[in-house]
């Protein structure tokens, strides 16, 4: 089973949150919900405490079906950020029954085959940037870490490998290769900053919307690949209302309008 930390009482309604590769608290900011929700911060493969291990999408996939069995909840919801958006929608076609609501942010799911080579090379040339001391304390400090959540980011960040790099690419999720998501009966909502790139991160979260009329796309003003962190009141509020059942309109634009 997949390494895994819950804040708040089981009682309360579940969330699992999926992370972006390298960082299992991409979701910091969203911590202060656990006095409503029950939050289960997963450590994919390739991530925190699992920093060290391969990643492999299939092994992800049964270990976050394992982890909701072991919770033993009949529904739960979802938020997943970059790579964990990519799971999100994974496990959203492999087993709807799961899932009441989902919040799917900057899903990578275009995968033509130039770029990603493309994409593969310019991540590992940049790993060793992305990976320092100097470069993580920077956005713990960013993100308004406490010292204990930094000190384990920091350890965890030692682990992450270079060759996960590729397997998060071309064994990631490939919209194509999930036609049944159009048939997901769940609330979703499909977030993507408007400075990412145009052909890929924003062309697959609208392509979401376009495949599935249960999933709400949004483009959101003045933010990159950063929503859950940069300014966090603007997607906190979101996340709120979203999660306790808030209906959301059809819109292609977000906070920052």
């Amino acid at each position: 089973m997949l390494y895994f930390r819950e804040f708040g009482d089981r009682k309360n309604p579940t969330i699992l949150l999926l992370p972006g590769a390298g960082m299992a608290q991409t979701f910091y900011c969203q911590y202060g919900f656990a006095d409503r929700f029950h939050l289960v911060e997963v450590h994919l493969l390739g991530t925190g405490e699992e920093a060290a291990k391969k990643w492999s999408l299939r092994e992800n996939i049964d270990g976050v079906l394992d982890i909701i069995k072991e919770i033993g909840k009949e529904k739960v919801s979802l938020a997943g950020f970059s790579m964990g958006a990519q799971m999100a929608v994974a496990l959203l076609c492999e087993a709807p029954q799961y899932f009441d609501r989902a919040i799917i942010i900057s899903a990578w799911l275009i995968k033509d085959p130039k770029q990603v080579k493309k994409l593969c090379r310019l991540m590992k040339l940049l790993f060793y940037v992305e990976n320092s001391s100097y470069f993580a304390k920077k956005e713990a400090k960013q993100m308004g870490m406490d010292p204990q959540t930094t000190a384990d980011f920091l350890r965890q960040g030692k682990n992450n490998r270079r060759d996960n790099y590729d397997a998060y690419s071309w064994d990631g999720v490939d919209i194509k290769k999930y036609p049944q998501f159009a048939k997901v009966n769940v609330p979703m909502l499909a977030l993507v900053g408007e400075k990412e790139s145009r052909d890929i991160m924003i062309e697959s979260t609208l392509t979401l919307g376009r495949m599935n009329p249960n999933c709400i796309c949004q483009v959101w003003k003045n933010h990159a690949h950063d929503i859950p962190y940069v300014r966090p009141e603007e997607f906190n509020k979101v996340f709120l209302d979203f999660m306790q059942g808030a209906p959301h309109k059809a819109e292609t634009k977000g906070p920052g309008d």
